[in-house]
């Protein structure tokens, strides 16, 4: 408790130091503290229709609400924060709008100085993007990948934008952190309890022991529309984990536009050692295309997650097939009707969904 304490009161100063930072290079005059940010709304309904065990075949209805905010306090400094109502608990079965929590995802303050930006508190350090649904474009396309995204981590962190000529504009991030185990990582409504270095998993560490780093890049000029990912991360042991979990990640998207035609191509590779502090290695692969005419947009994808090297008996490969058509309605909505074909550990299953997307940014002044 002696040792968290103390790792407490050193992350809580360095958002005093960053304050100060930002302060003193405010002297360009004040703006007008803003607040801004975009909400997203989904609801989605699944239908497993066919599986090899009838218990999952199951209606499943949910809801996922995302806030993401920015509060300007000076031109230099903001407090971000990412707000999530989203499903806690699965028992299985039927389920309806049930077991919805909230909880904070992101708490960090940032200082914003143009090409550089530092942050420092609870954050979502950059490893891989096929999760993010702007990148894999459809009803279940990031569901595998969302495995392997690093979220709730609570440490400091920066990214630096250049041009890096004929490479393009990059974007070079990195982190240090360890997995949230304060009163942030609790949920309320459908409650999941404070985090604690009993529960283990990787970077469970509460040390700075773990980091992420990342090269993002695009507006490449031999490559119009093109743009890349690549991510190594270690993630220390927890406790009674098998080892440190390390990955590497690459990814590629290609837009393609011809007025009211456009194509989006998608693909990412990873590969882990000790996946989550366990004692299996992983490796994943997904791909995927969005079509679109005007207001309607088709898609499909396949995607691959194959786990080795543990106990005898434990190792499997899962995979899915995936197809969706869909419509952007008025405003900032979407409409998408979804199939896919899933196998989980050796379980086949088939699926029929719709899913309704509202999302809308906003902006506007914090203190009238």
């Amino acid at each position: 408790m002696r040792k968290l304490a103390c790792l407490q009161k050193a992350a809580a100063s360095v958002p005093l130091v960053m304050v100060c930072l930002g302060a003193a290079l405010a002297q360009d005059g004040d703006n007008e503290p803003l607040l801004s940010g975009e909400l997203r709304f989904e609801v989605q309904a699944d239908h497993v229709v066919d599986a090899d065990s009838v218990a999952a075949e199951r209606n499943i209805y949910f809801s996922t609400t995302e806030l993401a905010a920015d509060l300007r306090l000076t031109p230099h400094i903001l407090l971000h924060a990412d707000l999530v109502v989203e499903p806690i608990d699965d028992a299985g079965g039927d389920l309806f709008f049930e077991d919805h929590g909230v909880f904070f995802e992101t708490l960090h303050v940032a200082v914003d100085l143009d090409a550089l930006t530092l942050w420092a508190g609870k954050a979502n350090p950059a490893f891989g993007t096929a999760y993010d649904p702007g990148v894999s474009e459809g009803v279940y396309a990031v569901d595998f990948a969302e495995d392997y995204e690093v979220v709730e981590r609570i440490g400091i962190g920066g990214a630096y934008a250049y041009d890096a000529g004929a490479l393009g504009a990059q974007t070079l991030s990195a982190a240090v952190f360890f997995a949230d185990t304060t009163e942030l990582s609790r949920s309320y409504g459908a409650e999941r309890g404070r985090a604690g270095l009993e529960d283990g998993g990787a970077s469970n560490t509460e040390d700075l022991s773990s980091f992420a780093i990342a090269l993002d890049g695009a507006n490449i000029p031999a490559a119009p529309g093109l743009s890349y990912h690549l991510a190594v991360r270690l993630q220390g042991a927890g406790r009674g984990d098998a080892g440190d979990d390390f990955g590497v990640v690459a990814g590629l998207v290609q837009g393609l536009d011809a007025g009211s035609h456009r194509l989006n191509l998608q693909a990412e590779a990873a590969y882990f050692e000790n996946f989550d502090g366990g004692p299996q290695d992983a490796a994943y692969i997904s791909a995927g295309a969005i079509a679109f005419q005007r207001e309607w947009f088709a898609n499909a994808g396949v995607a691959a997650r194959d786990f080795s090297g543990g106990p005898s008996g434990s190792d499997f490969t899962d995979y899915q097939v995936r197809a969706g058509v869909g419509r952007n309605l008025v405003g900032p909505t979407l409409l998408e009707a979804g199939y896919r074909f899933l196998r989980q550990e050796k379980q086949d299953s088939h699926t029929v969904g719709v899913w309704f997307v509202y999302s809308a940014p906003f902006a506007f002044n914090a203190w009238p």
